[in-house]
């Protein structure tokens, strides 16, 4: 206990110290491992206690990228803008990884330069992700750099960063970035690996953050099993390149060899640009090979390059992730970089629309609010103005518009539908978003049915044009709907698969009716099937929320968070309820029911770069690859879509758009 009080008060003191510079990190480092040369000496200084685990706080750090302090580093750190570098700050992110995972290891008596730990060398696995927040990094204010240990596994370590600064006009430094690596531990010789210091989970922000980690390492585990160099596509995304294929075959001549380029597109292979770099010493890391964060930052410039030319434009980077360190680079190799792009359906500035419009979206709300009060008045004032088989003939128009546009919405839904259900299970298709939101056609249908909401608001102008009461439930589930679906756009996860595709069959086949029954009376006895089904969809609704409740009870990984699952839940039983009792009110006294027998991707802004780097042993000849990047850029303006040519091509488009989907905004 007094040992636990005592390294406490040595957190305390430490935490009081001023910041350390990056390049002080760097030096601090340089030492550290230097004296890893002497393991007897290591051994003695390794304290017992280190096996019962160290804390978050242990390993938790702030460096300083000094930027305004020391003007003589800022040219080094300014791009074209005259902002900061964003090649040089993954630098720094690599670097400072590094350290705050030997500072876990670390005995907390002892400060960083004099190893108190196994021997071990930690060097950068993989970059799980980095989120770039959209502000323009400033080239003469000091970046401040937060972080901890949010994962350890036997050799494995995953850091979490935090990049704040403060601007000119703000007193409190606003976040820049998050990232997040993956370190491991390897022997001195490099031929096994090490084990960690465990982490101590001391609350329950800290089991979350270690639940997280672990679940970061399982989707990392289940995207490498699932590799198109392990396993072919899956039956979705054959269809998708064989769609691609027959858009770009001509036709008129019925060869399989004659590809024609449809309008604004461009073909992949087109999109490519390569580098070649010669690794010097000056770029070489703790133990001799060349820097992994050099590696990045090239990686990075030459995915920039890619995209502003792709783009014909300045593009902002938006993300990156899936960076794998496979092998070391040794000095004196040939560094080959090339890259790729694909762009997508952009879900995120879907997401970013509609969160921007919500005062929009309440101002609406109350002009119907309005046509509900004070319609009815202004139409019966004006009644004589209004043909009523004018208004007949436009309501019946109405719906077989709504119909064919219900059935279109449902068609590009539908396969992504099945395909989930057929290859995740019932599980895959409940908590799995998968290409729900981000996929070509599914992802422009999921944003088409929100701003179909407001349309449909039109069914109660009709209504009102015609004279005809304004049924309580027309009402308030026109009104809830419209909110529901627009604030919790991408936020409802994958239950919203369920829902949207029964919402677009059910509308289908209702504004089907609604076109029969004006053109035939006899089909109005149909009603009862109308409501019936609208029954079955909010029953079943039900169902799969509190399925996905119950995963969520029992800690099972589920896209949508429980607070969601059970505002919907109750929007669900409270329509039920109302159409339960409507369907007993209207229907029951007269038949009973029982008795009834009668990536290819969209054309955006968002593109993403792949980079594979490959080193040349210029001696033997031989080329090996060493590392892979995944980069993700905001285009100014919209660019062309991209379309593989070739099989190979392919799997290079399916395997971008993988990396796309599995990071969603």
């Amino acid at each position: 206990m007094f040992l636990r009080m005592g390294l406490a008060s040595i957190r305390r003191f430490s935490s009081a110290l001023p910041p350390m510079a990056i390049g002080q990190v760097r030096e601090t480092l340089q030492r550290h491992v230097s004296a890893l040369q002497n393991p007897a000496a290591l051994t003695a200084k390794v304290p017992a206690y280190s096996a019962l685990g160290h804390s978050v706080d242990v390993g938790r750090d702030k460096v300083i990228i000094p930027l305004k302090s020391k003007p003589e580093i800022r040219l080094y750190y300014t791009n074209y803008k005259l902002f900061a570098r964003l090649g040089m700050i993954l630098e720094d992110l690599d670097t400072f990884a590094v350290w705050i995972a030997y500072k876990h290891n670390q005995a907390m008596s002892v400060p960083m330069g004099t190893p108190a730990h196994e021997p071990m060398c930690i060097v950068t696995a993989c970059v799980d992700k980095i989120d770039f927040h959209d502000q323009d990094i400033q080239s003469d204010q000091d970046i401040e750099m937060h972080g901890h240990v949010s994962w350890v596994g036997r050799s494995s370590i995953e850091v979490t960063m935090t990049l704040k600064q403060k601007p000119y006009d703000f007193h409190e430094p606003i976040s820049l970035l998050t990232a997040k690596f993956v370190m491991v531990s390897r022997s001195p010789s490099f031929q096994q690996s090490v084990a960690n210091v465990p982490l101590a989970l001391e609350s329950a922000a800290d089991r979350e953050m270690f639940q997280a980690g672990l679940e970061a390492v399982q989707r990392r585990k289940h995207f490498e099993r699932n590799s198109l160099l392990a396993k072919p596509p899956s039956e979705q995304e054959r269809f998708i390149l064989h769609d691609i294929f027959l858009k770009t075959i001509d036709q008129k001549h019925s060869s399989l060899r004659q590809r024609v380029l449809p309008e604004g597109h461009v073909w992949l292979e087109d999109c490519k640009l390569k580098n070649s770099i010669i690794c010097f010493p000056v770029k070489r890391n703790l133990y001799g090979k060349i820097f992994g964060g050099y590696l990045m930052r090239q990686a990075f410039e030459a995915a920039w390059a890619n995209a502003a030319i792709f783009s014909n434009g300045r593009p902002r980077l938006r993300s990156l992730d899936d960076v794998m360190f496979r092998k070391s680079v040794e000095v004196g190799r040939l560094l080959l970089l090339s890259s790729q792009s694909v762009v997508r359906f952009d879900d995120e500035a879907a997401f970013h629309w509609f969160y921007a419009r919500r005062a929009h979206l309440f101002l609406l709300e109350a002009a119907y609010a309005y046509l509900l009060i004070y319609g009815p008045r202004l139409v019966r004032r004006h009644q004589n103005y209004l043909n009523e088989e004018l208004l007949r003939m436009g309501n019946v128009l109405w719906n077989a518009i709504n119909a064919a546009g219900s059935a279109l919405l449902l068609l590009c839904l539908l396969p992504e539908f099945l395909s989930s259900l057929l290859f995740s299970g019932l599980y895959g298709s409940i908590c799995d978003s998968g290409t729900l939101y981000s996929g070509r056609w599914s992802g422009w249908a999921m944003h088409i049915f929100v701003l179909s909401k407001v349309w449909e608001l039109g069914d109660t102008v009709w209504l009102v044009l015609r004279r005809r009461p304004v049924p309580f439930l027309h009402a308030f589930h026109h009104t809830v709907v419209l909110l529901q679906v627009w604030i919790s756009y991408r936020s409802t996860g994958a239950v919203a698969r369920w829902g949207v595709v029964m919402n677009l069959a059910l509308h289908t086949l209702m504004y089907s009716y609604f076109v029969a029954q004006s053109l035939s009376p006899t089909v109005r006895r149909m009603a009862p099937f109308i409501t019936a089904a609208q029954i079955t969809q909010f029953g079943t609704g039900c169902t799969i929320l509190l399925r996905a409740l119950q995963y969520s009870w029992r800690g099972v990984k589920c896209d949508t968070g429980t607070q969601e699952l059970y505002f919907h839940l109750f929007l669900h039983v409270a329509f039920l309820y109302l159409f339960v009792g409507f369907f007993k009110k209207n229907y029951t006294g007269r038949r009973d029911l029982c008795s009834l027998r009668r990536v290819c991707y969209s054309i955006d802004r968002s593109i993403q770069i792949s980079v594979n780097a490959e080193v040349l042993d210029v001696e033997s000849g031989e080329s090996e690859t060493t590392n892979t990047f995944q980069f993700t850029f905001t285009a100014d303006n919209d660019v062309p879509t991209v379309l593989p040519k070739s099989y190979a091509d392919g799997m290079l488009y399916l395997e971008a758009k993988r990396h796309f989907e599995l990071n969603k905004w």
